[in-house]
């Protein structure tokens, strides 16, 4: 089974995949950065083997991974930017959940040298940030209208060929000249797609049994926006290996994209007959379900899925939003405190509990909980609307205002920010 210390929940269960491995690499991982290890048990209150098990597998289940950098410093060592952007790494390979760790070693080494990338880049990034100009701005958000454009266009060609690609780049710079830079980068991302694909091809007509091959294609076609093609490839995985659950969640992500949620639903139903306790398909099974507006019965599903894993902050924010659709606002308030407590360092969750008081008309509550959001992750551009719109139900129109500024110099073409500006320089000329 392996050394108790280094062994994930599931591994105790005979449950045991890849991503096992990966946590064990992630425990290595803590020891070295921290001088501690992440999950420990009092080996002296359990003298007999079967009860010391018991205790390290619910101790791998259930305790939180103490913070890395209150380990460093307990132990005298200084907190770097480059061992913060390591250590978020470390820990997505210590989740609980499986499906949420790094899938290969080869995902694992590369997220720790990207991340030590972005640490010692992070200093010229910031100097050049303080430099950035509204014009810049809108530059970046032309070329994102492009690339958006661009998805939406692969989507609605099966086979969009580097010269088709071309043409559309090509369309796009008439309108927006600033994309011109952008085009070679696009062109080579998608000839290099095209080559990994005719390899997976040709993977698979010398081993039509080679799963992975299967699997190369049918990322690369999703990645491509090409979900048509990915579904008949999921079905090829499921046909090869009917017991591997992942390629029916890829095959539910796929339908999803083309809003096709009721034969989204049949496929999640399928992995609940292959798991009927899996986590993942029960969520799966309530996302969809709430896409169809059958929120009692999403409702439902996600409180199942809460009871087989309770310490997985996804089932309590799901849940959040579909009691708060059903208007049970003060049900889906304590279900977000609850994501929180299991996911503390998430903006997205804070987001949603600030919604939810806004509903509940408490927006002092919901300003203090937003202006948090933004002080975890400060390029959520979506936070400052919401600060903004409650800044303005409160009268604090001057601080609305600001935001509001700062809104339209960094994003230009957001034309909701346009409008609140209106309406609030009438509201305060009206109070004066």
């Amino acid at each position: 089974m392996g050394t108790r210390e280094y062994v994930p929940h599931e591994q105790f269960t005979g449950d045991a995949r890849f991503p096992s491995d990966i946590y064990a690499l992630g425990v290595i991982a803590y020891d070295l950065l921290t001088g501690k290890l992440p999950i420990t048990v009092n080996v002296d209150e359990y003298p007999r083997e079967d009860d010391l098990n018991r205790a390290y597998y619910r101790a791998h289940l259930r305790n939180r991974v103490p913070d890395i950098e209150k380990s460093r410093q307990s132990n005298g060592y200084v907190m770097t930017d480059a061992i913060g952007e390591v250590g978020r790494v470390v820990l997505k390979a210590l989740e609980k959940d499986p499906g949420k760790r790094q899938q290969s070693a080869e995902e694992f080494r590369s997220e720790l040298t990207d991340a030590y990338s972005r640490a010692k880049e992070r200093d010229s990034l910031r100097r050049n940030v303080l430099d950035m100009k509204a014009t810049d701005a809108k530059n970046t958000r032309n070329t994102m209208h492009m690339l958006h454009t661009l998805t939406h266009t692969l989507q609605s060609h099966s086979l969009v060929t580097p010269d088709v690609l071309d043409k559309i780049l090509d369309q796009e710079i008439t309108v927006n000249p600033h994309a011109q830079i952008h085009k070679p980068t696009i062109l080579a991302a998608l000839k290099e797609s095209e080559k990994k694909l005719a390899e997976s091809d040709q993977e698979i007509h010398r081993d039509p049994y080679s799963l992975h091959a299967y699997q190369i294609k049918s990322d690369i076609l999703y990645k491509l926006g090409r979900f048509t093609q990915a579904i008949t490839v999921y079905d090829q995985e499921i046909s090869l290996n009917p017991q591997n659950l992942e390629s029916y969640f890829n095959k539910i992500l796929a339908l999803g994209q083309l809003e096709r949620f009721a034969d989204a639903l049949v496929v999640a139903d399928h992995a609940l007959q292959i798991d009927p306790h899996n986590f993942i398909a029960l969520t799966h099974k309530a996302a969809i379900l709430g896409k169809l507006n059958h929120n009692d019965n999403a409702l439902h599903v996600i409180s199942q899925a809460i009871h087989i894993d309770p310490i997985n902050s996804k089932g309590y924010n799901m849940k959040a939003i579909l009691l708060s659709s059903l208007g049970r606002h003060d049900e889906a308030l304590s279900a977000i405190n609850m994501a929180i407590r299991y996911n503390l360092h998430d903006s997205h969750e804070y987001y949603l509990k600030a919604d939810i008081l806004q509903k509940l008309s408490r927006y002092e509550e919901a300003l203090t909980v937003v202006n948090h959001a933004i002080g975890l992750h400060p390029p959520a551009m979506r936070l400052y609307p919401m600060k903004a719109h409650l800044l303005q139900t409160l009268k604090r129109y001057e601080e609305a205002l600001s935001i509001v500024d700062d809104i339209i110099r960094l994003d230009p073409l957001h034309s909701e920010a346009y409008t609140q500006k209106a309406e609030l320089l009438l509201l305060m000329e009206n109070e004066e």
